[in-house]
């Protein structure tokens, strides 16, 4: 089936962004695109235009703030898997980035595309429930940050508004120093989403130790 016609716009910052979105009818964000733009191409969602993000440069960058590390919304789960900081501070995350399809995909997926597509089967979303992490929502009303835990609402059902835009996916120090496992069922071997995922994780820091399990895939949304 071949993909619907669509308009097709680049934003060089947040703010060209949401003026595009507010002034383009039936419009969509694009980072990555492989959870869109097939479901543009079965007909699950329809977009007259787009709205691409990659070359806003501050969505690009993984970055140390007050609050924790912060991962733009642009930037591909393979880098993040690869990413000095998310590799010795948060292990789980960058093992349910490479979990996710295959290393083709993993280069042009992102993390913010992977919760915001609100899939049940998330892979990403079961290390970033127990990480306890936020994303940083944007619109012309202002700034917000969204706890993932409160972020899904059902299968591709969330809790942003019309027009806001997701900048960044904030990983608190707090939560720095979690390890353990992800393990996940599918139909077949390879590229494909999980029929049931579990992630178990535990905490040292402090006392005593904090245990943390986490599914994908069992419900509407991940728990």
């Amino acid at each position: 089936m071949l993909l619907p016609s669509f308009a097709f716009s680049t934003a060089r910052s947040v703010e060209e962004a949401l003026e595009l979105w507010a002034c383009l009818p039936d419009a969509a964000y694009f980072a990555g695109g492989t959870d869109l733009l097939p479901q543009l191409r079965l007909g699950k969602r329809a977009h007259r235009n787009l709205i691409d993000l990659k070359r806003i440069a501050s969505l690009s960058r993984v970055r140390e703030t007050e609050a924790g590390l912060a991962i733009g919304a642009a930037v591909p789960l393979a880098d993040i898997a690869r990413h000095p900081a998310v590799r010795e501070r948060y292990p789980l995350l960058v093992e349910c980035c490479r979990r996710v399809g295959a290393w083709p995909l993993q280069n042009r997926a992102t993390l913010a595309g992977n919760i915001c597509n609100a899939s049940p089967a998330a892979d990403t979303a079961v290390a970033l429930l127990t990480l306890e992490a936020g994303v940083i929502a944007v619109s012309a009303g202002g700034e917000r940050i969204v706890p993932v835990t409160g972020l899904f609402c059902g299968p591709g059902q969330t809790s942003l508004r019309p027009g806001e835009l997701v900048t960044d996916v904030v990983l608190p120090h707090t939560s720095a120093g979690w390890h353990g496992s992800y393990q996940r069922l599918s139909r077949r071997q390879g590229m494909d989403l999980a029929t049931v995922g579990v992630l178990v994780a535990s905490s040292n820091s402090g006392a005593p130790p904090r245990h943390r399990v986490a599914l994908a895939a069992v419900a509407p949304t991940p728990l």
